[in-house]
């Protein structure tokens, strides 16, 4: 995830139990992923699948 912001690429980010607020990605677009669980295993495909989709017709990425 912070290879990619630093390339400026956009980014859908898994999150488990940690401070999202303060690690997201800056200065690029993102989506973040965080369960009420903290468990990033909660996180489902069609959850990261529409994060994908919402994050692309943001930015106008393929």
């Amino acid at each position: 995830m912070h290879i990619g912001a630093g390339l400026g690429l956009p980014i859908v980010c898994f999150f488990g139990n940690s401070d999202a607020s303060r690690w997201h990605p800056w200065g690029v677009p993102y989506e973040l992923l965080q369960e009420p669980s903290g468990d990033v295993n909660d996180i489902s495909v069609d959850a990261a699948l529409d994060a994908y989709h919402r994050l692309a017709a943001r930015t106008g990425a393929a």
